[in-house]
């Protein structure tokens, strides 16, 4: 019995990991791309959902998550060296991928811990912390003394609205309903993503940004019949609601679709959900829910047939 409840916890925790991941094909419609991905609940994900919630160096990000934990530790000991030693090393990776929205606020929080436990440093810190996240909103009357005084870009965002979303020093926008982004006078990493486009990121000062021209690549540059090289990866290609394509690591196969997509989905897709927050823990998933009741079932089913075959019994056993 203990076998089968680990199976189905192990199976329940990987559940979410296994979806493929699905991007358009040229002269696809978003709106029929959106309905498709609403559909299929979580067996997929769009592209640009995937690398929003997902996609980030893992190495770096367990090494931030390690770091933060000794830094801490070390902050409230009273080790100013090694906490600080700690702390600056996590911020050394602040420009180095997207970040989910953890490792983001551990590398805040890393920058703020070094302006307390560097006074004379204390201004330099914080501005540094406020050029990364220039949205993040302590309550600190020092912070919001530095920020008042950063000066500030205001990036129009009509040139790139052939993109799904932009991420800028690892918190996401939503081109669809940004019209334009805030930026300290500063470096950014900046990365454009889309369902139909592939990936780009840029390591830029905001001086730059006036002439910065994103390119649009498509990820195929087929049609349905040959749809062309397959990014990397267990992918479906949506061309339209006829003509769906599976890679199976060597060729395009039709995609084995049972249900026919609803291009009017009433729960938000996929393609344009607010991904800011992170994805949501397992106790709110419908999913894992129905897996408890499954692992509950199994254990009184289990049980049940054991004292049936067993029977009554007389024998008394004596528990040390």
């Amino acid at each position: 019995m203990k076998n089968i409840i680990i199976w189905l916890m192990v199976f329940c925790m990987s559940a979410n990991a296994s979806a493929s991941v699905a991007i358009r094909g040229l002269g696809s419609s978003e709106e029929q791309f959106a309905g498709f991905i609403a559909n299929q609940k979580a067996k997929l994900k769009s592209f640009t959902a995937d690398h929003i919630e997902g996609k980030t160096d893992e190495l770096k990000s367990q090494k931030i998550t390690g770091l933060f934990e000794d830094g801490l530790k070390y902050f409230f000991a009273g080790s100013k060296k090694m906490a600080s030693e700690s702390f600056l090393e996590i911020i050394s990776y602040a420009y180095d991928s997207d970040w989910r929205v953890n490792q983001t606020d551990m590398i805040v929080q890393s920058y703020i811990k070094l302006a307390t436990l560097n006074p004379n440093k204390e201004t330099e810190y914080l501005k540094q912390a406020i050029n990364f996240q220039y949205e993040y909103a302590p309550a600190s009357e020092k912070w919001k003394s530095v920020r008042d005084k950063i000066k500030i870009l205001h990036w129009q965002m009509t040139p790139f609205k052939k993109f799904d979303y932009v991420i800028v020093n690892s918190k996401p926008y939503n081109l669809k309903s940004t019209d334009e982004i805030l930026l300290p006078i500063a470096e950014h990493r900046i990365t454009f993503v889309s369902n139909l486009y592939r990936p780009q990121t840029f390591r830029m000062h905001t001086d730059q940004l006036a002439v910065m021209a994103a390119p649009t690549i498509p990820f195929l540059d087929g049609d349905c019949e040959n749809p062309g090289p397959a990014p990397d990866g267990d992918v479906i290609a949506f061309f339209n609601s006829n003509c769906i394509k599976e890679n199976n690591g060597a060729r395009w196969v039709n995609y084995n679709e049972h249900t026919p997509p609803d291009l009017n989905p009433e729960t938000p897709s996929q393609s344009f959900t607010n991904f800011g927050d992170g994805p949501k823990p397992l106790s709110k998933k419908a999913w894992f829910w129905a897996a408890i009741g499954v692992i509950a079932g199994t254990i009184i089913w289990v049980a049940t047939k054991k004292k049936a075959s067993v029977g009554p019994s007389t024998e008394t056993v004596d528990v040390e």
